[in-house]
Order: structure tokens, then sequence, then C-alpha cells
């Protein structure tokens, strides 16, 4: 049952948004309840992830990817400015390995990928992931919202 759809509706929060906005309170409610010590939750949750992924990654279109090399080479652009910032950022703060990568996926990849580098460091920093994939993703949905805003009062 989708529970979004019966929320209030705007250009920024639509039934899906209120969908995961909802799975994701309920997801860390859950994690801090004595729910999470059930048996077996854990490997339910990493095949829930890897579903979402495998999900995510059959809804991908490549046959259009030769048709837009600009947009290629203004992505691989804003790769390397997000490298050259995250660089930076380790080394003024002192930020280890996993803090970084686990960082920048989240910015670059979501919520999606974020906890399967976690998981490749250790298995118990997949909550993590999880965690900084959802902030990545609400600041970034915010701050594009901004952005989009500034932009088209310049028009």
């Amino acid at each position: 049952m989708d529970l979004g759809q019966y929320l209030p509706q705007s250009n920024f929060l639509n039934s899906t948004t209120w969908s995961i906005l909802l799975v994701t309170v309920m997801g860390i409610v859950g994690g801090m309840s004595p729910l999470s010590k059930v048996p077996g939750t854990k490997q339910l949750s990493n095949i829930f992830l890897y579903t979402l992924i495998g999900l995510i990654a059959s809804s991908a279109n490549f046959a259009e990817l030769t048709e837009a090399p600009v947009y290629i080479l203004a992505g691989a652009c804003i790769l390397g400015i997000h490298a050259l910032i995250m660089a930076i950022f380790a080394k003024i703060f002192k930020f280890d390995l996993f803090t970084c990568c686990v960082a920048s996926v989240a910015n670059i990849g979501g919520v999606a990928s974020a906890p399967v580098i976690a998981g490749a460091y250790n298995d118990a920093l997949v909550p993590v992931g999880v965690l900084m994939g959802m902030l990545g993703a609400i600041i970034g949905t915010g701050m594009g919202l901004i952005v989009a805003k500034l932009l088209f009062s310049l028009v």
C-alpha cells in the first residue's frame, strides 16, 4: 500500500518522495528498536539492498550514451572537481579513507551504492553507509532545488 499518495503533494513532495521518507524513518526507528535483534535481519536487509541495486541497474539505458558526448565530458569534469574537493577536505580535516570513499559515493552514487562501499570495509559499517547515502540524497536534493530556483530567477 502506498501511504505517500494520501499525504499532501507539492512540486517537491510527491507520493514517491513521501514513500521514501516514510520507509527511511520506519527503517531508522526499527533499527533502534528491539526489532533489530531479530535473527536474520542483517541477511534480509542485505538481500533488499542488493535487490534495490539490481532494480536501479536494470532500468539503466546505455544505448543513447554516445549521443551526448558533451554531457559525458561535463560529468567527467564534475567528477574531477569532486575528487579534488574530497582530497582537499581529507587533507584539512584528516579524514580516513573509509569516510572519504563512503561520503564521495553517497554524494555521487547515492543511497544504493554507499552501503556497498561501506560493506567492502566491514559488514558492520553498512548502516553507516545507508545513513550517509540518505543524508547525501536529502542534502543534495534540497541544494539542487535551491540552485534551480536561483538559476531560474536569473533568466
